[in-house]
């Protein structure tokens, strides 16, 4: 099943051995978080989730990993108001690879305590006259153009396109060449009468020959000669 093949990297992401086990009856087995909804398991890895059909599974042994631990830490400060709190909690996560944990954390820390500069800064901010600005947004106020994702001046970019243009011109050029290209073909020489005849070229010291290139009628017609009467 598609699931299986990768059991084994879920297994090393779900963090340490103590923790919840699902066998499969395919012989493998995934660790983190598992619950049961309806007729499949969830569960719940530090990167996201992953569900199988309960007819696959063999048994789920309960265990404890770094997201019982996470779970404890939010269930002991949920309902504070303390943006230090949760930013804590968002490195925790960080630290011990809960990565889709720490962003929503961040936004929640920036909706309590919009200037904390912690959270702007991990979210990618950047401050500016005293303004906290996207990185976008702070690119763009220096000049720069976004460009096929990448940021750029703006003379960069013209000349990027210039050339292309050049190069397309180019092709373009070279693809009309090509198809009005007629090669040239020399018209066939007339063959001397001697190659009709299938006789070798003329040569000055050949008497077969007369010197007008006409071949001599003792060489062409011997057979005449040796008539009776003639």
């Amino acid at each position: 099943m598609k699931y299986a093949v990768s059991l084994s990297i879920l297994a090393i992401l779900a963090g340490p051995a103590v923790a919840d086990e699902v066998k499969l009856r395919t012989g493998g087995s995934i660790v983190g978080i598992a619950r049961e909804e309806g007729d499949r398991v969830v569960v719940e890895l530090p990167i996201g989730t992953i569900a199988v059909p309960r007819s696959d599974v063999i048994e789920i042994i309960p265990g404890r990993t770094l997201l019982h631990a996470y779970e404890e830490k939010f269930a002991e400060i949920q309902d504070r108001r303390d943006p230090e709190a949760f930013y804590r909690l968002a490195q925790w996560a960080k630290t011990n690879g809960i990565s889709r944990h720490v962003e929503p954390l961040l936004q929640h820390v920036l909706s309590l305590d919009p200037d904390h500069e912690g959270a702007r800064e991990d979210l990618g901010f950047v401050r500016d006259d005293g303004r906290w600005l996207t990185r976008s947004e702070y690119l763009k106020e220096q000049g720069y153009v976004e460009f096929r994702g990448t940021w750029m001046e703006a003379e960069d970019r013209d000349a990027l396109l210039r050339a292309e243009d050049e190069r397309r011109d180019l092709r373009k050029r070279k693809t009309t060449k090509d198809r009005s290209y007629q090669p040239t073909v020399p018209p066939l020489r007339e063959e001397p009468s001697s190659y009709r005849l299938g006789l070798p070229p003329y040569r000055d010291d050949d008497r077969s020959y007369s010197r007008s290139g006409e071949v001599d009628s003792w060489f062409i017609y011997p057979w005449i000669w040796n008539q009776p009467g003639v």
